[in-house]
């Protein structure tokens, strides 16, 4: 952790705090949009960085990496999706020849565990952006693994 994210004041922790929260807004959005709008909230922590980038590092950096992740957890979800999508597309376009009632058993396990995926993803990554909510509001500090150094390489 590089030492210009370290000690941040009650306020940069609560905008921090709050660009991680609004994971929350975007998955309340999504459900009663049903995807619609899911890109909308996204703005929150996007606006949050960018109106803090000549500000305070530590509260661009948290809201980078917010952004970043919701993002990931949308990307995600629409990979799974077009995955599942393409199975029943080539099962439905090869039953005329009979393969297509071969690959029917494939195209129902990948939908029975797409699906379960699909389910829990969003519920997970509510949990996790929650975490990391509480952890940067109480303890200054939470880094998303995978994404906190990308994001730290690119500020």
């Amino acid at each position: 952790m590089k030492a210009i994210y370290q000690n941040p004041t009650n306020d940069e922790r609560k905008l921090a705090s709050l660009a991680h929260g609004s994971i929350l807004v975007t998955f309340i959005i999504s459900v009663f949009s049903s995807g619609l709008a899911t890109l909308l909230p996204l703005l929150i922590p996007m606006y949050i960085g960018w109106s803090h980038k000549d500000r305070s590092k530590y509260v661009t950096f948290h809201a980078w990496q917010a952004a970043t992740f919701q993002v990931s957890v949308m990307i995600f979800m629409l990979v799974l999706g077009t995955v599942l999508g393409i199975a029943w597309g080539v099962t439905t376009l090869l039953m005329p020849v009979l393969i297509g009632f071969l690959l029917l058993p494939v195209a129902i396990v990948l939908s029975v565990v797409i699906g379960i995926t699909l389910f829990f993803t969003p519920l997970s990554g509510l949990a996790y952006g929650l975490i990391a909510a509480w952890e940067v509001y109480h303890h200054d500090n939470f880094r998303y693994r995978l994404i906190a150094n990308w994001v730290e390489n690119r500020l």
